[in-house]
This record gives C-alpha cells, sequence and structure tokens, in this order.
C-alpha cells in the first residue's frame, strides 16, 4: 500500500486539488497544511476504531489509550499481561515461550529497600552512607 492509500484511508481525497500533498515530499514540504487537515479529519474519530480501520488495511497502528484503558484492554488480558502479586498490580511477561514461559515469581522490593545493602556491598562505610542519605543522594522512600 502507497502513501496515497494510506491517506486515503484517513479520509483524505487524493485529489484533493491540494498539489501540496501529492507525493510525501510535498506533504513534508507542507506538515502545518497536513497537521491542521488530519486533526480536523480525525477529532471526532474513536481510536481503537479508527485504529481497526488502519490494521485491517495493512497500516500498522495502534490507538493511544491511557494506562488504566490499556491494563483493561481484552488483548491485554488475553495476553496476562497484568499481574498480581502479594499486593502487587503490574504488568506481566511480555513474550511468552512455549517451553519455557516466564512468570512473576515475587513482587517487586519496595521502594529504597535495598538501597544501604547495595551500597555496603561495593564497600560503601556506614558514614558515607548516612552522609548520601544527608545529601539527597540515597532516598529510602520516594520524594513526592
Amino acid at each position: 500500500m502507497d502513501n496515497l492509500e494510506n491517506f486515503a484511508l484517513l479520509w483524505l481525497p487524493r485529489t484533493s486539488g491540494r498539489s501540496s500533498l501529492q507525493d510525501n515530499s510535498s506533504r513534508l514540504a507542507h506538515r502545518d497544511e497536513l497537521n491542521q487537515l488530519l486533526e480536523e479529519r480525525l477529532k471526532d474519530k474513536d481510536g481503537v476504531e479508527f485504529a481497526t480501520i488502519l490494521l485491517d488495511a495493512g497500516v500498522p497502528a495502534g490507538a493511544a489509550m491511557s494506562v488504566p484503558e490499556a491494563l483493561n484492554h481484552p488483548h491485554t488480558k488475553h495476553r496476562n499481561m497484568v499481574v498480581e502479586k502479594d499486593g502487587y498490580s503490574g504488568t506481566g511477561i511480555p513474550i511468552k515461550m512455549g517451553r519455557t514461559p516466564g512468570s512473576v515469581q515475587a513482587a517487586p522490593p519496595a521502594f529504597g529497600v535495598n538501597g544501604k545493602k547495595i551500597l555496603q556491598d561495593y564497600g560503601y562505610s556506614e558514614e558515607k552512607i548516612t552522609s548520601l542519605l544527608k545529601e539527597g543522594v540515597l532516598w529510602e522512600e520516594p520524594k513526592v
């Protein structure tokens, strides 16, 4: 499928009388005009419906979704991409291998729980670690 066919899917007629949109280099040179046309044509379209139209035509596409929309999408659920473990809710393993499927074994550690231990393992003294905490280099709790 060529670019003009892609633009036809966007409900931009091929022969719109605008020579500025007839080929890719012209569209690039008149990007502001094209963006204005696209925004006007697409502002009331449903993103999921439109992405489906494009995908069905062989155009790579996906609807922009909020995080809750993406996490509750039927495909996300079908792929087991949301996991809940020990009070944690997050994303699952994206690659599903037949013989060696991945799985979430434990919830991630709490914020900052391992910082001191890691620095100790690398030879930092208690005084230096305390100094890093006071200077705001090492955090034990997220800053809001």
